[in-house]
């Protein structure tokens, strides 16, 4: 039964209780009174709540979201883990999502405080999921052509994607690196505010400075967002080597680091020879995977930057070698242990 709100708490009290509850709680509440409904189902709560979230619960644990296929249905499914201990929140159908976006298409990109960055690259669309109140949101389009005409192959002209949390602003920021338009060789940097839902252009550059040649997600670590990029070493301009590329996401600032002088840059990878950047205990980290004996034993060079911008500070702190049919490492978990997915399977592993 519904109850009369005029005597109601003081909104910003009401808001500070509604935070502190686990999700289980908030879809109970929400019968409280039209107040407290109207509350729980806003997107700028839903994104309050998140965060509360996950500066009382360990923030070292480590998230894991996937799109996949059960029983013929397009489904979410996130992971919290602490230690050896997984948690399944939900296997989430997402309505709201499927009302904005056909789940048939969508493919998660990136997580940060418990917000879930998800695309459609068919209908160039990106949004914003928190799985613990299922609330939903798609960004608004950004001010390119190039990048709202679902037509366009999207995948070309958009190659750096990057979700994260700016903490002097408390913001939520979503960064694209992309080409100005198809077959242009300048390159425009974006950030999209969700406290101002709006995008900002804060940079154009010319292609072979950054050198998107392949897309590539960012890994959000310390107020940076980080990426795969590649540059010509030679003076032909003919090779090309990796290199990362950070974007500060307080101040726009780009900062360009090389790899570790130890680990082989050639660009591109090869399937014997594989880098990935992650987070390691809040920093920056390398995995440098390549073949022990054979294509199932593989070894894995774990590496952390000490300071952006300075590719001496870059510290081997272990190697995992070799282990037996481990095709890549997805992440840490807070007491230190490697998560891993195995070769040919959908099974992971720590």
């Amino acid at each position: 039964m519904e109850h009369n709100d005029d005597s109601s708490l003081p909104k910003e009290l009401m808001i500070e209780i509604l935070l502190r509850l686990p999700p289980k709680s908030l879809g109970r509440f929400k019968l409280v009174c039209k107040k407290w409904f109207s509350t729980i189902n806003s997107f700028s709560f839903s994104v309050q709540h998140a965060l509360h979230q996950n500066h009382a619960n360990n923030a070292s644990n480590l998230c894991l979201a996937f799109a996949h296929e059960i029983e013929t249905k397009r489904r979410l499914s996130y992971y919290a883990l602490e230690a050896m201990q997984t948690v399944l929140l939900q296997h989430y159908y997402a309505p709201l999502i499927d009302q904005l976006i056909p789940m048939k298409t969508i493919r998660v990109d990136s997580t940060c405080n418990g917000l879930v960055f998800f695309s459609d690259l068919n209908l160039a669309k990106w949004g914003l999921w928190n799985p613990t109140t299922g609330q939903a949101k798609i960004l608004p389009s950004s001010s390119f052509q190039a990048l709202d005409e679902s037509l366009s192959p999207r995948w070309y002209n958009c190659k750096h994607v990057g979700f994260g949390f700016d903490t002097k602003s408390m913001d939520y920021k979503v960064v694209m690196i992309h080409k100005l338009f198809i077959g242009s060789d300048t390159v425009v940097v974006e950030i999209y505010s969700l406290e101002k839902n709006s995008w900002t252009t804060i940079a154009t550059y010319s292609h072979e400075v950054l050198q998107i040649n392949h897309w590539c997600f960012g890994v959000f670590s310390n107020g940076m967002i980080s990426w795969k990029a590649s540059y010509y070493k030679e003076k032909d301009g003919r090779t090309l080597h990796d290199k990362i590329i950070m974007l500060d996401m307080s101040s726009g600032t780009i900062i360009t680091t090389l790899f570790p002088s130890t680990v082989s840059d050639l660009h591109p990878s090869s399937k014997s020879n594989k880098r990935d950047c992650l987070v390691f205990k809040e920093s920056l980290t390398l995995v440098h995977c390549y073949d022990s004996t054979s294509w199932s034993r593989k070894t894995f060079d774990i590496w952390v930057l000490g300071k952006y911008g300075d590719n001496e500070s870059w510290k081997k702190i272990f190697t995992i070698a070799p282990v037996q049919r481990v095709g890549r490492v997805l992440g840490f978990l807070g007491d230190g242990k490697v998560f891993a997915k195995k070769i040919l399977q959908e099974e992971i592993c720590a």
